[in-house]
């Protein structure tokens, strides 16, 4: 993910209102082709889009904090809910 984040670690919605665009998201997952999206603000809740277009479909994006050793949870299209572990953040 390509997001900003606040001083406590959590996703800055100012910093995304100024430039959504730049809040890029890939999924790399072993042999299986590379995944694009944007995570987007939705109704004070976060969202990937994995297409463009204002129709794509979204996946629900939670995450509390975004800091090693968190946790978080994505609702697919299909409905699952899948938890992923965050093992690193990076500076810029």
């Amino acid at each position: 993910m390509h997001v900003v984040l606040t001083p406590h670690g959590r996703l800055d919605d100012l910093a995304w209102q100024g430039d959504p665009a730049s809040w890029h998201v890939r999924h790399l997952c072993g042999q299986a082709p590379v995944r694009e999206g944007d995570l987007v603000r939705l109704d004070g809740s976060w969202a990937l889009r994995e297409a463009p277009g204002e129709d794509a479909p979204l996946q629900d994006f939670d995450a509390r904090l975004i800091r090693p050793g968190e946790y978080a949870s994505l609702r697919g299209t299909d409905g699952v809910l899948r938890s992923f572990r965050i093992v690193a953040v990076e500076p810029d």
